[in-house]
């Protein structure tokens, strides 16, 4: 039981809506994937880390380069006089209020940040280092310590000492995140020393710790000022250049991912786009956002898409999924599949990576939405495609075929078992390092 909770602590879990026709009217089919992510990294040496440029990331006039994480809550923030305030009526501490909570718009990963905050008696607000990870911003003698109090990780990280300044006085943090390790240093003190982080803060934006995230500043809580916002962040050195490889897929990519990255370890930083990539025709529209330049430049796209194009699904149906190949509607003709793939195509190569198509992997018998033999006809047209195009094929399907008796967690069911799983990651990984390779040459 204690290993089972350790897994469930390390999973990042997504949601994919699909708009269905029931027979009451308009219904959503959700469909949840789970992720577990990577393992913590070790822990850096800050002696051998170098920061950049400082950049100021308030102007003391106005809230240029901030935004409201929600705008429809109310927004208490203003500038005056080098000081940012927000405003708020509330003086509770329950965990959620009207007022909008501020971030910025950049995104970061490693750097070190300094900051200033003046939090009345009682009051209460936080600091979130990318989004996830709350420096804890209350008063010396509030309620709240430990570790939850002054110069915590909110929940996560105790502090070695309360080094906060009573209400209504300046306090000064240095807060440095490498590599999902913290230290704080809390008014000249240091009271964290470069601990790792085990997971995201509640009320966080995110909880998603392999990506960059903003500077995001609590307002749902009780007023608060800050002053004197500083980034810098950490210059990569040459084991943070490793080449950058990107999975995009369905529950059968989120099956290997882990074990990809474990295999390229040292040869590569593999990320995965959140949650299902469902359909070519949602890949259509959340390219733009998995490919957002902010996010950086790819040198290896892998991808897929197909075992949901070729399900029928019927609003009725009690399956999982609406799975139903009888009364079901087909997601997408093997013409609407190979149009669909024509648009991807279009988009990946803007990115100038080098693209690898992994073949869609075998339909058994029994499948409740899925037909045998579609799998292979609608690997037919993504292999036309994909020759057209130039772009290398990863023979996932082939792969499979000879192990749906023994590999599939369930007979009629299209995902694979933990060992089925590491035999595509060993093929994937083993793609996708023969393409690096040839690329350094």
């Amino acid at each position: 039981m204690a290993w089972g909770r350790l897994i469930v602590s390390r999973i990042r879990w997504a949601a994919s809506r699909t708009p269905v026709l029931g027979a009451s009217g308009s219904e959503e089919m959700l469909e949840l994937n789970g992720i577990r992510l990577p393992l913590m990294p070790p822990r850096p040496d800050l002696s051998q880390v170098q920061f950049g440029d400082p950049i100021s990331l308030f102007n003391g006039r106005d809230l240029t380069g901030w935004r409201l994480t929600n705008p429809k809550k109310k927004n208490g923030w203003r500038a005056k006089n080098g000081v940012l305030t927000n405003e708020s009526p509330k003086v509770d501490f329950s965990a959620y209020g009207d007022y909008g909570n501020l971030r910025t718009i950049r995104d970061f990963e490693d750097f070190r940040l300094t900051i200033e905050y003046n939090v009345p008696s009682a009051g209460n607000s936080g600091i979130y280092l990318r989004g996830m990870y709350e420096a804890q911003v209350v008063d010396r003698d509030s309620k709240m310590q430990g570790i939850n109090g002054p110069g915590a990780v909110f929940g996560r990280l105790t502090p070695s000492k309360n080094a906060g300044n009573p209400g209504g006085q300046w306090n000064r943090y240095e807060l440095t995140l490498v590599d999902r390790h913290i230290t704080v240093v809390l008014n000249g003190q240091q009271v964290i020393q470069n601990q790792p982080v085990a997971g995201c803060t509640g009320g966080g934006i995110s909880a998603d710790d392999t990506r960059p995230g903003p500077i995001f500043l609590q307002g749902d809580h009780t007023s608060v000022q800050y002053r004197n916002i500083i980034l810098r962040p950490a210059i990569k050195s040459s084991r943070d250049s490793l080449p950058r490889v990107l999975l995009i897929g369905d529950s059968i990519s989120i099956g290997y991912t882990k074990t990809v990255i474990e295999l390229l370890k040292g040869k590569a930083e593999v990320r995965r786009v959140q949650g299902n990539a469902g359909h070519t025709g949602m890949g259509i529209e959340r390219l733009p956002k998995w490919l957002d330049p902010k996010n950086g430049k790819w040198d290896v796209i892998h991808f897929n898409w197909g075992l949901w194009d070729l399900c029928y699904r019927n609003p009725e149906s009690k399956t999982q999924g609406r799975r139903d190949k009888v009364n079901g509607q087909l997601t997408h003709t093997t013409e609407q599949y190979r149009e669909n793939l024509q648009k991807i195509i279009v988009i990946l190569k803007k990115t100038d990576a080098k693209l690898i198509w992994a073949t869609t992997t075998p339909v058994p018998a029994g499948e409740a939405g899925r037909k045998t033999g579609d799998d292979a006809k609608y690997n037919r047209v993504a292999n036309e495609v994909m020759k057209k195009h130039g772009i290398q094929i990863n023979d996932l399907y082939t792969l499979m075929v000879p192990h749906m008796k023994t590999m599939t967690v369930a007979p009629g069911n299209v995902h694979f078992t933990d060992a089925g799983s590491r035999l595509l990651a060993k093929q994937v990984a083993k793609t996708i390092e023969q393409v690096l390779t040839q690329e350094s040459r």
